[in-house]
């Protein structure tokens, strides 16, 4: 959306549909051998199908990081618990140390992720609640706008924050803050 003029929207982080998995194995599988063809006819790769299956699944976990789809993860782990031992065997032990480190980052970034979702769906649980007894029934989520959560005289309210204008009484600077913390800071202020 980086063509387009105006407002902004923020791809929220999600699952890859299972529906699709069959077609992305396909795919892997496909590409892996096609690669591992190429690596073995072109190069003295020592082990070409494995380094082609590690590749191609490197790829399909960064195209999956484009789309934020949490499950990248998962194949960057499984990537890198294979290509540390590879490159051990092949004489790397530095290579091997990093792609070790790279598999801790892994699961941080798995923490993360799954934490932002969780946090998407309290936020899209709370501006539906919100929303209904509001009497305003389009969802900020389905325009592709971000809500955020701000307090007027007490109460709750969801502000859509257009044209960069921010209520002056807005908790957490368009951060999704839970509810029962969000009672505490209306309370206090």
């Amino acid at each position: 959306n980086w063509h387009r003029t105006g407002e902004q929207t923020e791809k929220r982080t999600g699952y890859f549909p299972i529906k699709k998995y069959p077609l992305l194995l396909l795919i892997v599988i496909t590409a892996s051998i096609i690669l591992g063809s190429a690596f073995k006819s072109y190069t003295d790769a020592s082990l070409p199908f494995l380094d082609s299956t590690l590749t191609v699944i490197s790829l399909a976990a960064q195209w999956m990081i484009a789309k934020k789809y949490i499950d990248n993860w998962w194949l960057w782990i499984f990537a890198d618990i294979i290509y540390i031992p590879l490159y051990w065997y092949k004489q790397l032990p530095l290579t091997s140390i990093l792609y070790l480190i790279f598999l801790l980052l892994c699961f941080a970034g798995l923490k993360e992720w799954r934490k932002e979702v969780l946090e998407q769906h309290e936020l899209k649980e709370v501006e539906e609640e919100e929303g209904a007894s509001t009497g305003r029934r389009s969802s900020l989520w389905n325009q592709g706008r971000k809500p955020s959560l701000s307090a007027s005289a007490g109460s709750n309210e969801l502000n859509s924050s257009n044209n960069g204008r921010r209520a002056s009484n807005q908790l957490n600077n368009n951060t999704y803050v839970p509810r029962r913390k969000r009672s505490i800071l209306i309370q206090s202020s």
